[in-house]
């Protein structure tokens, strides 16, 4: 009951944030308050739920170029942390941090996160190098 009161907190901190963020588009930020607080908290639940779980990983660098690789997503649910270990052009990074209503904030050893907010349909979009690179992590069983 706790971690569900928790999850629901954070989620309606998240969207205040969301809202009011001067790095998010307009048009994002209605497309993310339009989902209602219980059918996040659903979308969360069903997204954990499939964790430990592969994703197909397709990004653009910070120099435009183009990349694709594989996540390897777990949860840990005495944390609350979400771990990734992605596989990107024969190189491997791994990383960790919390799910915070629908974003994952994964510190990976570098100066700036990266920051995936969860996508309505289970995929996740991430960006990272302060914003100015960014990847969809997308679900494969």
């Amino acid at each position: 009951m706790r971690t569900a009161f928790a999850a629901i907190a954070a989620i309606g901190l998240a969207l205040a944030y969301l809202m009011t963020s001067p790095s998010v588009s307009l048009a994002q930020k209605s497309d993310r308050a339009s989902i209602h607080d219980e059918e996040y908290a659903n979308l969360l639940e069903d997204f954990i739920s499939v964790l430990p779980n592969s994703f197909d990983v397709v990004g653009t660098n910070t120099d435009g170029s183009t990349y694709r690789g594989t996540a390897y997503l777990s949860f840990d649910p005495q944390s609350g942390d979400l771990s990734v270990d992605w596989q990107i052009a024969g190189q491997r990074f791994s990383g960790r941090g919390p799910l915070i209503g629908g974003e994952f904030i994964v510190d990976w050893g570098q100066s700036s996160p990266v920051i995936y907010t969860v996508q309505r349909n289970g995929d996740l979009f991430g960006t990272w190098a302060n914003g100015e690179a960014s990847e969809t992590l997308t679900f494969a069983p």
